[in-house]
């Protein structure tokens, strides 16, 4: 069940787990995540690492809030994993999304984008 909605405020954060993921505790959020996941991963490049292969990084949704406004802002924590790099230890990466739909006007888009997050930064 998706949190309570106050109208301009921000939802409580959700944590996604395996047990709980993005796909069972907010099925609209996810079809978006999946539609935009290829400008995150452009736009993480663009920010961070130029002359990555975009296709090497996958972005795993850890947490999210809500905002009710003119359609809804989805505020979302996400993991960078680098597919086929050897993992560094200390090295994991965080970084934050914010993607603003209105599905009346057949809207969606990325909106905001922050690198250089930690899992305990606060999201939103």
């Amino acid at each position: 069940m998706p949190p309570a909605r106050t109208l301009g405020g921000l939802s409580q954060p959700v944590l996604i787990t395996k047990k709980k993921s993005l796909s069972v505790l907010n099925p609209t959020l996810d079809k978006i995540f999946q539609n935009l996941k290829g400008a995150i991963a452009d736009r993480y490049t663009q920010a961070k690492c130029p002359t990555a292969d975009k296709n090497a990084l996958d972005f795993w949704p850890v947490a999210f809030r809500t905002q009710v406004v003119a359609g809804t802002n989805y505020y979302i924590k996400l993991k960078v994993v680098h597919q086929g790099m050897a993992p560094v230890p200390g090295a994991t990466e965080y970084i934050h999304v914010v993607i603003f739909d209105q599905p009346w006007t057949k809207t969606t888009q990325l909106t905001n984008f922050q690198t250089d997050k930690t899992l305990a930064d606060k999201l939103g």
